[in-house]
């Protein structure tokens, strides 16, 4: 059976709480993910008898994005450069002479982001449309998901999603920002925890009640710890009981922040 959006909206407060440009993403993702019922999108991705579900869930992650917008900021790093000079001749006749000079430059770059889909939500769909100059890689073996992502992907013209091969490995230490949902915190911080760069950050949504799995010490790629840097509570009544947890590597404290979770 199919849904439409509006019935979809009529029985939940799916955007409530966000934005006027939120509300409009929420109900143009809400609007794709509910078009085709659950006869045809991959019965995992429901719970209940229509798409509400997902469409509450692209509310959330807009929340938790948004909540969260810092970890995807432009980064500054500091670069050697070397480049040949030349000189005047110091003396009438003479050749003039090349020394190597360097200097240090600030650049900016995008950050690097990763979506471990693991069947639960397609978080990066929703910031692709956010943020349109940054690029998102997502690694999803399941095949019935990958076909689905094909299909959001094209649908909503979203061009800066990249889908790795299945089971392709996928490179440590490289990733400015790691996303994952609905994943138990200490398997969440083992396997997205040796893939953050240095600085960089794991965006966790979960249900509150698993929030003490983020006391767990874990380290990153450098041996480095990792720790709760934040951990929000979600404010619009359809992820009530919900949040997302920012995890960051480096040294810290493992427990800040734990408490408000």
């Amino acid at each position: 059976m199919n849904v439409t959006l509006d019935a979809v909206l009529a029985r939940t407060d799916l955007a409530a709480g966000l934005g006027a440009q939120d509300q409009l993403l929420a109900r143009r993702i809400a609007g794709e993910l509910t078009l085709y019922g659950v006869d045809i999108l991959p019965r995992q991705l429901f719970q209940g008898p229509s798409g509400r579900r997902l469409a509450r869930l692209a509310c959330e992650d807009i929340e938790g994005i948004r909540r969260m917008a810092d970890c995807f900021a432009d980064r500054e790093h500091t670069v050697t450069v070397s480049e040949e000079v030349e000189e005047p001749a110091t003396e009438e006749g003479g050749e003039p002479t090349t020394k190597s000079v360097t200097r240090e430059e600030t650049r900016t770059t995008t950050p690097r982001v990763l979506e471990l889909a693991e069947g639960h939500g397609m978080v990066s769909l929703v910031c692709a449309l956010i943020w349109p100059d940054i690029d998102f890689v997502v690694s999803d073996n399941d095949e019935g998901r990958r076909w689905l992502w094909r299909r959001m992907l094209i649908s909503l013209g979203a061009r800066n999603v990249r889908l790795l091969a299945r089971h392709q490995r996928i490179a440590p230490g490289e990733w400015d920002v790691v996303l994952v949902k609905d994943m138990a915190p200490p398997k969440a911080m083992d396997l997205a925890g040796s893939l953050l760069a240095a600085g960089g950050n794991l965006l966790l949504w979960q249900d509150r009640r698993q929030a003490k799995g983020l006391r767990r010490r874990h380290l990153d790629a450098r041996s480095q710890p990792l720790h709760l840097a934040d951990a929000v509570a979600m404010e619009s009544p359809c992820a009530d009981g919900r949040l997302v947890a920012r995890v960051s590597s480096g040294s810290g404290n493992l427990d800040s922040g734990a408490d408000e979770a």
